[in-house]
């Protein structure tokens, strides 16, 4: 449960890092058991943006999106509750979970990390595992500059990523205005050779501010971080498995960690065609020092989400 002292901070921190109030001020979540219901409650101030969905993140994993019927608003009470009644996860799966808009933005503060509980139903477990998309390769630092690799075979649009802070709120990540590289790997003489594709250059997506990229590493808090997803690479150049004896394509696109150092973050991967898969849960690195050209304005404040204060608080971002 979102306690009542973060309702005014997370008011705020969604105006300025969304530019607009969130609907939903008081959000609860229940922790679901194994093939149990999911209970969620949502109160004011403001009448949402309908159909509302219900999008639900569980780290390095194939997320989902549910259509969240209209009548579950009660107008004259401004007040909501959803009943799912079962998730496809297996005891022990961590998950964030976020209430959106009929416009897709956050309609109210991103849950906590929630982990199933354990049961002895199984009923709702689907065999075969995770299906992996795309790696993420590069420094996950504040305003850093990283990559996102994935097959062309296999996917064709550009990605696009949302970024999802536990209790805080979700937003879109900005591309650079690189455009898509295509990398061609000959896997026997191990040469490669890059080049730009022209795929989406007219697309908002392509459009985004400049940002420095922070070039120090570390491991976690102070300066910058090679944390990454377990299904990426510290290094910042893409590379292709070099296990076949013919000739790999990769695609890359390059993205921006416009995200305040010292907040924890997963990010969900889409290409709008069904190729959906989402990162581990980690904590932007940086520090004071870090690049902040990712913003539209300076900051100093010290974030209330931090146990120690060193954090900064969230401040409006540069969008497209």
């Amino acid at each position: 449960r979102l306690v009542a002292a973060l309702s005014a901070t997370l008011a705020l921190t969604t105006q300025v890092v969304l530019s607009q109030p969130p609907n939903f001020l008081d959000v609860n979540y229940t922790t679901p058991n194994q093939c149990g219901q999911f209970n969620i409650s949502f109160a004011g101030p403001q009448t949402p943006v309908f159909p509302l969905s219900l999008t639900v993140v569980p780290f390095e994993a194939n997320p989902l999106t549910l259509r969240v019927p209209d009548d579950s608003w009660n107008p004259a009470t401004n007040s909501g509750a959803i009943h799912v009644t079962f998730l496809p996860f297996l005891e022990g799966t961590e998950f964030v979970a976020s209430l959106d808009d009929g416009n897709g933005h956050s309609a109210g503060p991103v849950s906590d990390v929630i982990a199933v509980k354990g049961s002895n139903s199984t009923s709702c477990i689907l065999p075969g595992g995770n299906t992996n998309f795309y790696n993420i390769e590069g420094n996950l630092t504040q305003c850093s500059h990283f990559n996102v690799t994935f097959d062309p075979e296999n996917i064709q649009n550009r990605p696009t990523i949302r970024a999802f802070l536990p209790r805080v709120v979700s937003f879109p990540l900005n591309a650079t205005d690189t455009p898509l590289q295509n990398l061609t790997i000959d896997n026997g003489s191990h040469s490669s050779k890059a080049h730009s594709d022209s795929r989406d250059d007219d697309s908002d997506d392509s459009k985004s501010s400049k940002s420095s990229s922070s070039s120090s590493t570390s491991t976690t808090s102070s300066d910058t971080s090679t944390t990454s997803t377990s299904r990426s690479s510290a290094s910042s150049k893409p590379t292709a498995n070099r296990s076949d004896s013919h000739a790999k394509n990769i695609t890359f696109q390059e993205y921006i960690m416009d995200v305040i150092h010292g907040f924890q973050v997963v990010l969900l991967l889409d290409d709008g065609n069904g190729h959906r898969e989402t990162s581990k849960l980690f904590t932007v690195a940086g520090d004071a020092s870090s690049s902040h050209g990712c913003f539209a304005n300076d900051f100093s404040t010290p974030s209330p989400f931090s146990s120690n204060g060193d954090d900064t608080a969230p401040v409006e971002r540069i969008s497209k």
